[in-house]
């Protein structure tokens, strides 16, 4: 799948958490898809950001944005979706950027959150 952020390091794009419950350290490499060069430019690593659950579209999305100026990102991989119940029941998730690897052409953008309610 390449660039899409689904693939690489020691990061990965699976699960998180103790047991996938609320709460706890999450490490996500995000999925980037568009704006990629913009996204390099603005980002550095440990920027604060947090997630947003939207609901707007077809399907829920876990988005990542950046605390200052609440800029989109990327967003988690699939795989996190276990996620929005914990949103749901009034968890919030914000951290920072602990990896930023690639090009402006291929971000590969690692956060690490923390889940307080």
């Amino acid at each position: 799948m390449g660039s899409s952020g689904y693939s690489g390091g020691s990061y990965g794009g699976a699960g998180g958490g103790t047991g996938n419950s609320c709460g706890g350290t999450l490490i996500i490499q995000l999925i980037i898809n568009q704006n990629q060069s913009n996204i390099w430019s603005i980002t550095a690593v440990n920027d604060d950001v947090y997630i947003n659950l939207n609901k707007k579209v077809s399907l829920p999305v876990l988005e990542i944005l950046s605390l200052k100026g609440n800029m989109l990102i990327g967003v988690a991989p699939p795989s996190f979706g276990w996620i929005i119940n914990c949103i749901d029941s009034g968890w919030q998730y914000q951290g920072t950027i602990i990896k930023k690897e690639g090009s402006e052409y291929d971000p590969r953008i690692t956060v690490q959150l923390n889940g307080v309610k």
